[in-house]
């Protein structure tokens, strides 16, 4: 008799169970999900990516019973910035906003219906209070394998969240968004001890959400880093922050944030004044402040006599960055110099030449040239060799041909000339060499340069 009583009562227990509206699936999985937050404190960083694609919380029973209804979710733990286990949750309605399913396949919606609140009792799978049905929402363009979706409407003091959990089969529920989760976490944030939260404004609840997930999922990734710090673990430490493998820098002790600031770039996690780190939206550290050594780039700027450009409150690789750019400056400018007075010096260079035609089949040299000194050029002269198809010099009257352009050229001043008639048999000329590039000046004196080569296009940048 008493093992009868004992089967019985299992008999009852398993039915009991059995009875789950799709409103009630739809609660328990918002249940769970509150359940975490509470006892677990806070999601793992995909669970805070509030318009989930993957399945984060769903419901899944057997072929053929069905169990008591769970939420798959992996949860890890923020010390720092905790919900209390005795926030209050209410449920305060669970309401149906869209259906695909056939009306013969739905479930019973129980008839049961009751306005009043009811506090969420996590530990306890029995459905407190009764739904109502709406409309469904034809404004949201739903997902194709979303056969149903319903509000699950939830106040904790003065915030009041709504749930969205999509019904995907019988056997799959899931969260699919949120809207006012994003306020909740934000003053759960700014009221706890330590956690000095900024965030941007902004009008978009979805945008705000999104803000609010990535700072969290940023802290929870911090907490990680700190730890990594103070173990030591070099290969963890890079994998967070992947940039420190390419610097110089000092890491130790523990790591407590005194602020977080985000933006719609980055977070800032600041320890002190003086110690900081920069989150990108992919998650990873990309930037610090007082961590990375900029003593070499600084070095290298004092070693081509320049003083460093000013922090100005740049984090380390933005400074390092700058530093770089200002060597990269100085040298160019010193090679820019360089180059300049030696073209200065030699009086003369050749701006461009090129081949130029006959107006009876000859063939000769139309070129261009500066006058690089300080003096007035009276003659600009070049001597030059023409060459056939294999290289072969070409005779005519002569290998070497020696062109006189006219001038006066003022100091800084260029001149073009073209000698078109220097080979008769213009068919045979395939090239030609300018052997030398002579100036002569207004005071007889005259300056040679052998084999001269063409100005780069922008000289006027550097030359003057």
């Amino acid at each position: 008799m008493k093992n009868s009583l004992s089967i019985l009562m299992l008999i009852l227990l398993f039915c009991s169970s059995c009875n789950y509206t799709p409103e009630e699936r739809a609660e328990k999985v918002v249940k769970d999900y509150i359940s975490a937050i509470r006892y677990d404190n806070y999601r793992k960083q995909y669970s805070l990516t509030y318009d989930i694609p993957t399945q984060v919380c769903e419901v899944i029973d057997s072929e053929d019973s069905e169990e008591p209804l769970t939420s798959d979710l992996d949860i890890t733990v923020n010390k720092r910035c905790a919900i209390k286990k005795d926030t209050k949750f209410v449920i305060k309605s669970v309401n149906l906003i869209y259906s695909k399913i056939k009306k013969q396949d739905k479930e019973t919606i129980t008839e049961e219906a009751t306005e009043e609140a009811t506090e969420v009792i996590l530990e306890e799978d029995e459905s407190p209070y009764g739904t109502k049905s709406n409309a469904s929402n034809a404004t949201i363009s739903w997902p194709s394998d979303v056969n149903a979706a319903y509000n699950v409407d939830v106040t904790s003091g003065n915030h009041e969240i709504t749930f969205t959990v999509v019904q995907i089969s019988k056997k799959e529920y899931k969260i699919y968004s949120t809207k006012g989760l994003y306020v909740y976490d934000f003053d759960i944030f700014s009221s706890i001890t330590g956690c000095d939260v900024a965030l941007p404004d902004a009008n978009d609840d979805k945008i705000m959400e999104q803000y609010v997930s990535r700072l969290i999922d940023n802290i929870k990734t911090f907490d990680i880093f700190s730890k990594a710090i103070a173990a030591n673990d070099t290969t963890k430490i890079i994998r967070i922050f992947p940039a420190l493998k390419n610097f110089d820098y000092n890491l130790n002790g523990k790591l407590t944030p005194k602020t977080y600031t985000y933006n719609d770039r980055n977070t800032i996690i600041r320890i002190t004044d003086t110690l900081a780190f920069e989150f990108s939206p992919d998650g990873k550290i990309t930037d610090s402040y007082g961590v990375i050594s900029t003593k070499k780039e600084e070095d290298a700027v004092k070693a081509l006599d320049a003083t460093p450009y000013s922090r100005n409150g740049l984090f380390d690789i933005q400074y390092i960055y700058k530093l770089n750019n200002q060597v990269s400056s100085i040298t160019q400018e010193k090679e820019r110099k360089a180059k300049a007075a030696k073209y200065k010096s030699q009086g003369v260079a050749l701006i461009s030449s090129q081949l130029s035609n006959g107006s009876n089949g000859e063939k000769g040299i139309k070129f261009s040239a500066l006058n690089t000194s300080n003096k007035t050029a009276k003659y600009i002269i070049i001597e030059v060799v023409g060459y056939n198809s294999v290289d072969d010099p070409i005779w005519s009257d002569g290998y070497i041909k020696r062109c006189r352009g006219i001038g006066p050229l003022d100091a800084g001043e260029g001149g073009t000339w073209d000698f078109n008639e220097i080979w008769k048999n213009g068919s045979i000329v395939d090239s030609y060499e300018i052997k030398k590039l002579t100036i002569e000046f207004s005071d007889g004196t005259s300056k040679s340069v052998k084999l001269p080569q063409s100005l780069p296009s922008n000289w006027r940048n550097w030359l003057y």
